[in-house]
């Protein structure tokens, strides 16, 4: 496997394609026998809303090679894979499935501008044709509400300012509800907000 070198700035949904009794243990072991040393995704998404961590971050996804472009490997390098145990060609999604993408997405930093399907990149069905992204994009937009509605910057002069570099992706925070608003920035920490700014700016 190789190192990301890019920076991650897409999250990709996937389906598994195959029988919806599947695990994520089997699709390992069917990625296996394919010649994958591990997961080609990030994180998986078992039926019953059980999320399933996959492939290492800091290696390069194989979850989204797209043939005969200028850069093929842009989308491994450059975002996350995220895969439903399911078949999104036979049957719909159980909620479940969404509201736990969901919160992994948000936990992820991922707004909805920031979420791409597979079949938007490349000439495939996946995650099918009962996959439904509006569905999606209302649960992960209710995380970012959620959040947003009690944090450690609630009376700070600047709250408007946060939720909004927050909502664009620029800063993550620590976690759903601390931003240490007064804290302050390191080098490292500045140089990533002005390369993710860069990064929306191309």
């Amino acid at each position: 496997m190789q190192l990301r070198k890019g920076q991650i700035l897409f999250a990709v949904i996937h389906h598994s394609a195959k029988l919806n009794q599947y695990t994520a243990e089997e699709v390992l072991r069917v990625q296996k026998a394919m010649g994958y040393a591990t997961y080609a995704y990030n994180t998986l998404i078992e039926p019953d809303g059980k999320v399933v961590p996959g492939r290492d971050r800091k290696y390069r996804g194989a979850h989204t090679y797209v043939e005969g472009a200028s850069d093929p490997q842009y989308w491994n390098e450059n975002s996350l894979g995220y895969c439903l145990v399911w078949n999104g060609e036979e049957a719909p999604f159980p909620n479940v499935m969404y509201k736990s993408l969901a919160k992994e997405l948000y936990k992820d930093g991922f707004t909805a501008a920031q979420i791409r399907l597979h079949r938007e990149l490349k000439a495939t069905a996946c995650p099918g044709r009962y996959f439904d992204k509006a569905k999606l994009l209302n649960y992960l937009e209710r995380e970012w509400e959620g959040a947003m509605a009690k944090t450690d910057y609630d009376n700070h002069w600047a709250k408007s300012d946060i939720d909004s570099v927050k909502k664009l992706g620029l800063m993550a925070g620590y976690d759903a509800n601390t931003f240490k608003p007064d804290q302050p920035v390191t080098r490292a920490e500045l140089a990533a907000v002005i390369n993710r700014l860069y990064n929306k700016l191309k």
